[in-house]
């Protein structure tokens, strides 16, 4: 039986030329299949940090607010009492006491990194640096929350002693406790020569957390800036 060489090699070459480029539109095709998720990840990304701003600024105006009651009380304790009223007194401790049950409320939004975390997914992000500034985010945003406990402190648990919220009597962030609650609030002030101690260490733990919260801002506006930018490129 005669070899027809031209054929074969005509279709030794089909497979030398079509398998190569077979691979490369698979590799393609893999490549574009991956550069799509990691926008759809981004766009997610920005979708949670976003979320996760709003509700750490919200806080941080709320310690704020929070700071400067605890002065008025110190001060009021202090004796420096002039132009102080009794509502200023129980809406200020009711400010400062609600501080950490407010802020320990809220976990940061880890959805998406969580989810990329655990299917090995983090590396569809190419861009090395982008990658990890969001790990920097998310270790910044964590160590954040594992203070907030400092925010839980001596004058909260008086101050559901005092306002009976174990037994029903519960007051949010805002509102004024009833008339017999806010007596005993008042009383305490008056009476409780130690209280002034409990006010100066809330003091300082709120200024001591605060002092962290402007560089996470920094960080995640800078952060969604560059995940912007590289959904642009993408």
């Amino acid at each position: 039986m005669k070899i027809n060489f031209k054929q074969l090699s005509v279709e030794l070459l089909v497979i030398l030329i079509g398998v190569p480029i077979a691979l490369a539109a698979d590799n393609w095709r893999e490549y574009v299949a991956e550069r799509t998720l990691e926008e759809k990840y981004l766009f997610r990304f920005q979708a949670d940090m976003s979320l996760d701003f709003l509700a750490f600024e919200s806080n941080y105006r709320s310690l704020k607010t929070a700071l400067s009651g605890t002065q008025i009380i110190i001060s009021y304790l202090d004796g420096q009492n002039s132009g102080i009223t009794n509502n200023l007194l129980v809406d200020e401790f009711t400010n400062a006491a609600m501080t950490g049950s407010t802020f320990s409320s809220y976990l940061s939004n880890k959805t998406t990194y969580n989810e990329m975390l655990s299917t090995g997914t983090l590396n569809l992000i190419e861009n090395f640096e982008l990658r990890s500034e969001i790990n920097n985010y998310y270790a910044a945003s964590d160590r954040i929350i594992e203070r907030r406990s400092q925010l839980t402190n001596q004058v909260w648990i008086k101050y559901r002693q005092l306002t009976g919220v174990n037994s029903g009597v519960y007051v949010n962030r805002g509102e004024r406790p009833n008339e017999e609650a806010s007596n005993r609030l008042l009383l305490e002030l008056k009476n409780n020569d130690f209280l002034i101690q409990d006010f100066r260490l809330l003091q300082a733990n709120i200024s001591n957390f605060m002092i962290m919260m402007p560089e996470f801002f920094a960080l995640s506006e800078s952060l969604q800036m560059k995940i912007s930018e590289e959904i642009s490129n993408t």
